[in-house]
């Protein structure tokens, strides 16, 4: 079952990020710094979150953003200190990790397409749901909100070597738009219309 997530669903999706989008910058930061993330995304009209549900369990997750250079300015702004709070312990240990706090908040001008503001975020499935068409799943049920809202094309951005997702995205419909750096990465950008 697809439904839109709650606050009860931010320990089991940090969970479900920190296990398999484990090279992403943002797991460094620690489970506190992902569930104040994934809060903040749940109850944010800049943004939003469904699950799939199996049995009581969440078992995958997808977000999204409207606009997120107005999600990053909801989230980071308004609530500075809890954000430092959050981040200071990973800076002090590794103060290289500075470059990439300043690299994510220029993400959204290395993902820039003219025209198209709203995003596909995050995505995880465990892997015995994984092939069987949750993510699918997931990704029809986000655009549809999308789409109720207005939107007619969202972008997603996936790291290049990540055969399964470029696969996967590719095989849902999502074009090739461009390729670009980020935290030193080959990225892909794709449009879904």
């Amino acid at each position: 079952m697809i439904r839109q997530a709650k606050e009860s669903d931010i320990t089991r999706i940090s969970e479900l990020y920190c296990l398999y989008i484990e090279d992403s910058f943002f797991v460094h930061f620690g489970k506190g710094f992902l569930k104040e993330l994934f809060k903040n995304i749940i109850i944010s009209k800049h943004a939003l979150c469904f699950v799939y549900e199996i049995d009581g369990k969440v078992q995958g997750f997808i977000t999204g953003a409207f606009q997120l250079s107005k999600l990053f300015r909801e989230m980071f702004f308004r609530k500075c200190h809890v954000w430092a709070i959050k981040v200071m312990p990973q800076i002090i240990r590794y103060p290289s990790s500075i470059k990439y706090i300043i690299e994510s908040f220029l993400y959204s001008v290395k993902a820039h397409i003219e025209n198209i503001n709203s995003e596909l975020l995050f995505i995880a499935i465990e892997p015995e749901f994984r092939k069987k068409g949750v993510a699918s799943l997931l990704v029809d049920r986000i655009i549809k909100d999308f789409r109720n809202k207005g939107v007619s094309k969202v972008k997603v951005a996936t790291v290049k070597n990540n055969k399964g997702v470029n696969k996967f995205l590719e095989s849902y419909g999502a074009y090739f738009e461009r390729e670009f750096k980020f935290y030193g990465k080959n990225m892909i950008l794709y449009i879904i219309k």
